[in-house]
Formats: C-alpha cells, sequence, structure tokens
C-alpha cells in the first residue's frame, strides 16, 4: 500500500507539474499571438503608468476630502458666530 500510495503521490505531483507548464504555454501562446501585443517592457510601463494614476486618484481623493472638511468646519464657524450674534442682538 506506501508503493501505491507513493506512486499516486508522485503521479499527481507530475500531473500538476504538467498542468502548470500547460498553463503558462497558453499564456504565452496568447500573448505572442496577440497583434497589440507590445512586449514585457510595455507590460512594466502600463503597470507602472497604472500605479501612479491610482496613486494621482488617491491624492485627488484626499484633497477633495479636505476641502470638504475645511468647508464644514467654516460653514459651523459661520452658524456658531451668527448664532452668537443672535443672541447677543435679543440679550
Amino acid at each position: 500500500m506506501k508503493t501505491v500510495s507513493r506512486t499516486v503521490t508522485s503521479a499527481s505531483t507530475l500531473l500538476n507539474t504538467w498542468i502548470r507548464i500547460l498553463s503558462q504555454t497558453e499564456h504565452n501562446q496568447r500573448l505572442i499571438l496577440n497583434p497589440n501585443w507590445q512586449g514585457s517592457v510595455q507590460d512594466v510601463a502600463d503597470m507602472e503608468n497604472d500605479a501612479v494614476m491610482r496613486a494621482q486618484a488617491a491624492e485627488r481623493r484626499a484633497a477633495e476630502e479636505e476641502r470638504r472638511k475645511e468647508a464644514a468646519k467654516q460653514r459651523a464657524e459661520d452658524e456658531e458666530r451668527a448664532r452668537q450674534a443672535g443672541t447677543v442682538v435679543r440679550g
């Protein structure tokens, strides 16, 4: 039984390795046959570009959020001043 178990384990390992090889081969073939693919150098440049664009978008969102917070703070201060001014006029 141990021999059968080792054989099955070895066969399973070989099959998994073969499946990974076939999968990578299929991926490579799709890239090579794709007329729009410009090579791995362009892929890396595209990924770097995407990272820069995501960082810039995050910075814009953070700046907009900061502007919103500042505007809300200013409104609250204005309302407080107006409330105090209204209290002073009545008093």
